[in-house]
């Protein structure tokens, strides 16, 4: 008796994605990961992950929302803890935090000067290393610990990136790089108090 062949059953190939798409799936995915990474590992301090072949622009940017994420996720945590017995520390912590987000606000608002203050791509590529830094940083310092309002361990912003005003755009006309220092003693977690209240930056142009 005469059995026929099986015949192959060949897989449809998926469609194929442009290079924007797939930077779009690979963004998704690293941030997916940080959001695991911060309801699993709360309260640990660890450098946020960055999809490789970004452009200074795109890691800035992406570093943005690492940063926005790990502040959401550590305020939701800390109002979420049970039975909080001192006051004072949650407080603190909030306060903290407050501070984080005026710092990433003040970043947010350089980011969007960038364009019109830095006309030399060399001077732009700077700035964003800057803002890199500073959303690195404020990914860093934002976790807070269970048990103790400690500042061991915290970074310090770029000196480029001044408190209460945010990028030193006239600096970076000058040919500052991104390691220049202005101070180095801000972490971002203080609060700026009323003499330090948000003012233009320097050098930066009408």
């Amino acid at each position: 008796m005469h059995i026929a062949p099986r015949s192959r059953i060949i897989p449809a190939a998926g469609p194929r994605l442009s290079p924007a798409k797939r930077a779009q799936v690979g963004l998704l995915t690293t941030l997916g990961a940080l959001l695991l990474s911060v309801a699993t590992f709360g309260g640990c301090q660890s450098a946020p992950v960055v999809a490789e072949g970004l452009s200074p622009e795109q890691e800035a940017r992406q570093r943005a929302g690492q940063a926005e994420m790990t502040l959401l996720g550590e305020r939701d945590r800390l109002l979420m803890e049970p039975q909080r017995r001192d006051q004072r520390i949650t407080g603190r912590k909030l306060s903290r935090l407050s501070n984080l987000r005026l710092a990433l606000s003040l970043a947010n608002v350089s980011m969007a000067a960038v364009p019109d203050q830095l006309q030399k791509p060399e001077h732009r590529r700077v700035a964003f290393a800057v803002l890199s830094e500073v959303y690195a940083t404020i990914s860093w310092n934002a976790p807070l610990s269970t048990s103790t309002t400690s500042d061991d361990g915290l970074r310090t912003m770029p000196g480029l990136f001044v408190p209460g005003v945010g990028l030193a755009f006239g600096s970076i006309r000058g040919g500052a790089d991104v390691g220049t220092q202005a101070g180095g003693s801000w972490t971002g977690v203080e609060p700026l108090g009323p003499g330090a209240a948000p003012t233009t930056p320097p050098g930066f142009v009408r």
